[in-house]
């Protein structure tokens, strides 16, 4: 699921931590993980024209070639649920650009 939030960086990946995320900053883009039941919600975002456009997904412990990873249902419920109100209680407005496997940030 790809979401866009329009927020800088330092302000996403702070956002994200107080959630409980593990966030690591790369050259390219931002990673956050974070441990949930049997697998981890990991979310992989870049920067482009003062927003973040972010992969949301799960993945379950064990996952291989995408098989054990979730990129609608829990994702949706993670970014309605948890995620939306978080942004929205800090005054940052989002949307969700793609739900499923058809993904802006894939690799």
């Amino acid at each position: 699921m790809d979401v866009v939030i329009y927020s800088s960086p330092e302000e996403l990946s702070s956002l994200l931590e107080s959630l409980g995320f593990r966030v690591s900053k790369h050259p390219t883009h931002y990673d956050a993980k974070l441990k949930h039941d049997h697998g981890r919600f990991h979310i992989k975002c870049r920067s482009s024209d003062n927003k973040m456009v972010c992969d949301l997904h799960y993945d379950r412990s064990l996952h291989f070639l995408g098989l054990g990873v979730d990129y609608e249902h829990r994702p949706r419920q993670f970014y309605e649920d948890v995620l939306r109100p978080a942004l929205r209680s800090r005054g940052l407005e989002s949307r969700v650009v793609v739900y499923g496997s058809e993904a802006l940030t894939r690799r």
